[in-house]
C-alpha cells in the first residue's frame, strides 16, 4: 500500500472505520473486503457492484461540480495556504489518479473537471 508505516496505519484505521461504521452499506461492504484482504483497492473497480456503487456517486458529485458557480468551483482547487501534508499521499493521488481516468473515458468529463471534481471530493472528505 505505502512505504511509510504512519500513512499505512492512517488509511488501514481509515478503512476500518468505514468498514465497522460507514453510512452507506455498499461502502462498508467494500471497505471490509479490502481490510480483510480479500481484494486491492484497485480491484474493487473490476467488480460489477462496486463499480456501480463508487461511480455512482462520481456521478453525483460531477453533477454538483457541474452545477456549481465558476467562482465556487476556483474557490474549491484554490490551494489552502494552512492546509497541512496529506497523511495518506502517494496512496490517495494512486486512487485518485483511477478514478479521474475513468471519469475522463469518451463521452465523460473533461481531465481537468474530472481532477477538480477530486479536489472536491477530497475537501469533502476533511
Amino acid at each position: 500500500m505505502t512505504d511509510d508505516p504512519a500513512t499505512a496505519r492512517a488509511v488501514w484505521a481509515n478503512l476500518r472505520r468505514l468498514a465497522d461504521s460507514g453510512a452507506d452499506p455498499s461502502w462498508r461492504e467494500m471497505a471490509r473486503e479490502v481490510v480483510e484482504g480479500r481484494l486491492t483497492t484497485r480491484q474493487l473497480m473490476s467488480y460489477g457492484a462496486y463499480q456501480e456503487a463508487m461511480v455512482g456517486r462520481f456521478e453525483e458529485l460531477a453533477e454538483k461540480w457541474r452545477d456549481m458557480p465558476d467562482a465556487e468551483r476556483a474557490e474549491l482547487v484554490a490551494p489552502d495556504p494552512d492546509d497541512e501534508p496529506d497523511p495518506v499521499g502517494p496512496l490517495v493521488e494512486a486512487a485518485e489518479a483511477d478514478v479521474i481516468q475513468e471519469l475522463a473515458r469518451p463521452g465523460g468529463m473533461s481531465v481537468a473537471d474530472a481532477t477538480a471534481l477530486m479536489t472536491e471530493i477530497r475537501r469533502d472528505a476533511r
